[in-house]
């Protein structure tokens, strides 16, 4: 017998805003417009289209509606609010690995959140996002056109149905270099 899911997906959809800044080298104007972006207003920013060919769709969460219906004093709020007000109560986060295709380096871009949580979940975490990068190291990439919503041990298991791991060499950060006024 089937059941009714509902099933929120999630999709990279990003901002830019350009701003100009009087710097001595390319380090110190990073820093400098960055520690601007706060100020910039919500209608400077521009948002870019979803890119359907370069990014992907994934399950962001699901709920089991009938298990609701089963063990809810309320479950038509309980659905209403998973589907309308749910998205900022989410438990999932995101932290961006970017990809300069020119320079062929990449790098993570951390996110507040992540500075806020335990060193130990740090570690767990990273953990859990290094096995996939290794995979792809290790394999030389990753085929054209593969993609997935795969946990990673779907992923490394094998019992994907569609394996989706976006390939893309990852690097050290660069040491950012502090200016002095001496």
């Amino acid at each position: 017998m089937t059941r009714v899911f509902t099933v929120r997906l999630a999709r990279p959809v990003f901002q830019t805003a350009v701003v100009e800044v009087t710097a001595l080298n390319r380090a110190s104007a990073n820093r400098k417009a960055l520690r601007h972006a706060a100020a910039i207003a919500n209608s400077d920013w521009v948002t870019r289209e979803f890119n359907h060919h370069e990014y992907g769709v994934h399950v962001e969460d699901v709920i089991d509606n009938q298990a609701i219906y089963e063990n809810s004093a309320r479950p038509h709020r309980e659905i209403r609010e998973f589907r309308y007000g749910g998205v900022s109560g989410s438990a999932i986060r995101y932290v961006l690995l970017a990809a300069d295709l020119k320079a062929k380096e990449g790098y993570l871009l951390s996110q507040p959140w992540f500075a806020n949580t335990s060193n130990m979940l740090q570690g767990d975490l990273c953990s859990d996002w290094s096995e996939p990068l290794e995979f792809i190291a290790e394999n030389d990439g990753l085929d054209a056109g593969t993609f997935s919503t795969a946990t990673t041990h779907e992923f490394l298991n094998g019992g994907a149905s569609n394996e989706n791991i976006i390939e893309f060499p990852v690097s050290p950060l660069d040491e950012e270099v502090v200016e002095s006024s001496s």
